[in-house]
């Protein structure tokens, strides 16, 4: 897996979210917010998410930040593949807090499994610091037939457990794996 590359990545999103019109596909009026379409999947964001994936750099299927958040750090969500010859989702949650910790990352916790667009994901939390901006992280690891992916929301340290799941919680409901 490549957790560094996904955190590191995150830290660039205190900048991506800061300027600029993103490549947003067309409001889903129905939805209240924006309908993001990448190679794979589609997923609907809050109104004030932006599409920053051409900023980060190669290697994500997605990116979004919010550009309304106003404490400091631009909460952001990005998708990427996850090599999976032959894994489970038992063994992407061993491997994955692993990883984490081998980054650095604090208070590693592999929770309940969930669901992201219907489809039962591993669920791996922590605390991360990158390029001076410390930050939390929930990643979601989703197998859909022969294709991988991690999910990373990434928010501020001080963001409430309640405050995040309102955030993400349609979010992941909303996937639709194509």
């Amino acid at each position: 897996m490549r957790i560094l590359g996904l955190i590191a990545a995150t830290a660039l999103f205190l900048t991506a979210c800061g300027g600029g019109d993103g490549d947003e596909a067309a409001p889903d009026e129905s939805a209240g917010g924006t309908t993001i379409t990448a190679e794979g999947f589609t997923y609907l964001v809050p109104d004030g998410w932006k599409d920053i994936t051409d900023r980060i750099g190669d290697g994500f299927l997605s990116a979004v930040g919010d550009t309304k958040d106003k404490d400091g750090f631009a909460d952001n969500i990005n998708v990427s593949n996850m090599a999976t010859a032959e894994i489970d989702l038992g063994q992407t949650e061993d491997s994955a807090k692993s990883e984490l910790e081998d980054v650095g990352a604090t208070d590693v916790t592999i929770l309940e499994r969930t669901k992201v667009g219907g489809v039962e994901s591993a669920h791996i939390s922590a605390n991360t610091t990158a390029q001076g901006a410390t930050y939390h992280v929930d990643q979601y690891y989703t197998l859909v037939g022969d294709t991988g992916y991690i999910v990373t929301y990434s928010t501020s340290p001080d963001l409430s457990d309640a405050d995040r799941e309102d955030v993400i919680t349609p979010i992941l409901a909303s996937f639709d794996w194509r």
